[in-house]
């Protein structure tokens, strides 16, 4: 009896060693996967500041005398359609 006691012990000895190790791997991989999620969403943050910027931007540069209709008065007037660009841009957002 004391025997198989011993060998009981061994065996949740065992168990408990392969527990702690796979969490450890699976504690690190989700520290690493967190980490990686925050650069990216920094990063993602700062393509959106630019992006809003950028629009702006063209919002305020005027066309050349030449270039102006009545409808076209600056720069973004003759750029990509702004809706589609932030759809576009929402679509990036959720991939």
């Amino acid at each position: 009896m004391l025997k198989e006691v011993e060998e009981q012990g061994s065996s949740i000895d065992f168990l408990k060693n392969t527990s702690a190790k796979t969490f450890e791997r699976i504690y690190s991989s989700k520290k690493s996967i967190v980490k990686k999620f925050k650069e990216l969403y920094e990063n993602n943050q700062v393509t959106l500041k630019q992006y809003t910027e950028g629009l702006a931007d063209l919002k305020k540069y005027e066309l050349h005398q030449a270039l102006k209709k009545e409808n076209k008065q600056v720069l973004m007037d003759i750029y990509y359609n702004e809706s589609q660009m932030n759809k576009w841009r929402d679509s990036c957002l959720r991939n």
